[in-house]
């Protein structure tokens, strides 16, 4: 599914995880009362999409990290080895030539801005 999924929806689909496209949407899931008895939304399991340059969700070059972002988030256990952090400040480094500082890097995993 892609777009936006009206309330109503989500409940009915009871998800035990929620990825949104942005920290707003992330938010504006979590305050919803509607959806408040939803599983993803009780455990807090309402991600935002990672932003670095680029979206990881759309076609970008940036996007090749995203499979181990979901995986790190869906089934940690599995994915235990796999550091994030270390991903992306690597992929910075080799593929723009940039040493990532720790903020930007804590604002591309867990965006906060639109």
């Amino acid at each position: 599914m892609g777009g936006v999924i009206d309330p109503e929806t989500i409940v009915s689909m009871a998800p035990e995880v929620i990825f949104s496209s942005s920290p707003i949407d992330r938010l504006d899931i979590l305050a919803d009362p509607v959806l408040a008895e939803v599983p993803a939304v009780k455990s807090g399991r309402v991600y935002a999409c990672p932003k670095g340059i680029f979206v990881w969700y759309a076609r970008s070059a940036e996007g090749a990290m995203t499979p181990l972002w979901l995986g790190s988030q869906l089934y940690p256990d599995l994915f235990q080895e796999v550091d994030m952090r270390k991903v992306v400040k690597n992929y910075f480094g080799q593929f723009y030539n940039y040493q990532i500082p720790a903020n930007e890097l804590n604002e591309i995993l867990n965006p906060t801005k639109p």
